[in-house]
């Protein structure tokens, strides 16, 4: 039964008591109650409570449902046991999505090899489960799970850590989908230290992939930091004469060390809590960016463009197929070939949940019931759903496997994926005027500024995300 722990969300606003900018946002912490309308990363949640005094579900949504039952499969299965569904839910005022308040015990790190932890007060937060992909056949042959992977995608670059300024003035972020880069760029400028959003996230996603592991039913975590993907976001700019070569190595020279940085701190955090977790990593496109860098290391010295970005496009493609046997038996299926390196990006993204599904020529025994748990920013849901269509019309189908017309007498693979995606506990309360003035216009709020906040701040947010990261 629900046990009623008020969650508690940091809110940053602005200070009006001051004009000095470098002191004028304050952090707070606020509580969430039933009845309240809390805006986090741009979007409205309402806060309803889940189960009425009869103990019944208190809300007519069907996604609530879906998200109770996967929690249960999770508990079930021994990955989530200690945790309960606590009283509060939030619901997206736009689509109907659902996160659930989950409640972590005192001081869950209690293991033998923890000890040395100290003592920490019972925490809350809000997740949405997805078992959209979960495999129904395995689990009414209750089989069990021989090994469990948790796939992990954290933000490499928020809005305004990778800028590209022109000639013109502008300052255009490198990042942020759907803009282009119309004039020339003169230099590039990122930013050395892990803004607010970006250290959010992470601590965040780390600490929720600490909780799922705690009870050792998980056997290592995979990150994915998709650096091919990253190295794309230029091209375009590159092939329209926008952007030299020059520029595109530095760019590429960044995004190595923002991954590299990254997976020391994940490394940090996952290790704080779990010191014997072994961690890999893998892309889609990773295999391509030794070519991509010699490319571009040729055009610099070239000094010209030559050829055109759909010929480019096509020999990184090749490269992935020839260097990357997952790619090489997706495309073989009839996964069509991304059409431009957008395409190309949000593919590597999708198909990185599916990496397992690569059959071994070779092997003499079937492979082993495997339970893959991806932890993601909600904002990612959509990333599953295309990973479904993937996984089912352009794998499993092609193989055989998959029947879409009478789905319920398909084989299915020996795969099942859950995907745990637990929200942002900053609430972003500024005006349109302190955005434009200090924040060069961006949307997206979480393009903060680090010396913008007093020194408290992170301390405020990493208390109160889930269970700790150790950031």
């Amino acid at each position: 039964m629900a046990i009623n722990i008020d969650p508690t969300f940091v809110k940053i606003s602005e200070n009006h008591d001051t004009t000095d900018v470098l002191d004028d946002l304050v952090v707070a912490p606020v509580e969430v109650k039933p009845g309240d309308s809390i805006n986090i990363g741009g979007r409205n949640y309402l806060v309803h409570k889940i189960y009425d005094e009869k103990g019944d579900i208190a809300i007519t949504n069907t996604d609530l449902k879906k998200n109770i039952r996967a929690f249960e499969e999770l508990k079930a299965l021994g990955i989530m046991s200690e945790y309960k569904i606590d009283d509060l839910c939030l619901v997206n005022v736009f689509n109907g999505d659902v996160l659930v308040e989950i409640s972590i015990p005192a001081n869950p790190y209690t293991r033998e090899h923890h000890n040395h932890i100290l003592y920490s007060n019972q925490k809350t937060f809000f997740v949405r489960f997805d078992e959209s992909m979960y495999n129904t056949k395995m689990r009414d042959r209750k089989t069990p799970f021989e090994e469990v992977e948790i796939k992990l995608t954290p933000c490499m670059f928020a809005a305004d850590s990778a800028l590209a300024h022109t000639e013109e003035g502008k300052t255009v972020s490198i990042t942020e989908r759907n803009i282009y880069i119309s004039s020339r760029v003169t230099h590039l400028e990122t930013r050395d230290m892990f803004t607010l959003y970006e250290r959010e996230v992470v601590s965040r996603l780390v600490a929720t992939a600490n909780l799922t592991a705690h009870t050792q039913k998980v056997d290592f975590i995979t990150t994915a930091l998709p650096r091919g993907a990253y190295y794309s976001f230029l091209f375009q700019g590159y092939f329209d004469g926008f952007v030299s070569a020059k520029i595109v190595l530095d760019w590429f020279h960044k995004v190595d060390d923002r991954v590299t940085r990254l997976r020391r701190l994940i490394k940090k955090g996952v290790h704080f809590r779990h010191p014997d977790m072994h961690i890999a990593h893998y892309s889609f496109m990773d295999s391509a960016c030794d070519m991509m860098r010699a490319y571009f290391e040729e055009a610099h010295q070239r000094g010209t463009i030559e050829g055109t970005i759909e010929e480019f496009l096509a020999k990184v493609v090749d490269t992935i197929i020839a260097h990357d046997d997952f790619a090489k038996q997706i495309f073989e299926l009839g996964i069509e070939r991304p059409a431009t390196f957008t395409d190309l990006s949000n593919l590597t993204y999708s198909v990185g949940n599916l990496t397992d599904m690569k059959v071994d020529e070779g092997a003499t025994t079937p492979p082993k019931p495997k339970l893959i748990v991806g932890v993601y920013d909600v904002s990612e849901t959509l990333m599953w759903v295309v990973a479904k269509k993937i996984r089912n019309r352009g794998i499993l189908e092609k193989r055989g496997l998959f029947n879409f017309k009478i789905p319920q007498n398909s084989k299915y693979d020996h795969l099942s994926f859950m995907s745990i995606m637990p929200i942002e506990h900053v609430i972003f309360d500024l005006s349109p005027e302190f955005i434009q003035k200090y924040m060069g216009g961006q949307t997206r709020l979480y393009s903060v500024r680090h010396h913008a906040l007093e020194r408290e701040a992170h301390k405020h947010i990493l208390s109160n995300s889930a269970g700790n990261a150790g950031m």
